[in-house]
């Protein structure tokens, strides 16, 4: 059981890095278009 909770956390922390990481593309293509 604590493994499963241990990966169902692991899993949270990498939704949330590739959440961070669509906004960082998505906020240099907009300063990329700008200029």
């Amino acid at each position: 059981m604590i493994v499963s909770i241990q990966v169902g956390e692991a899993k949270e922390m990498l939704l949330q890095m590739m959440v961070l990481v669509l906004l960082v593309y998505q906020l240099n293509g907009e300063l990329i278009t700008y200029f």
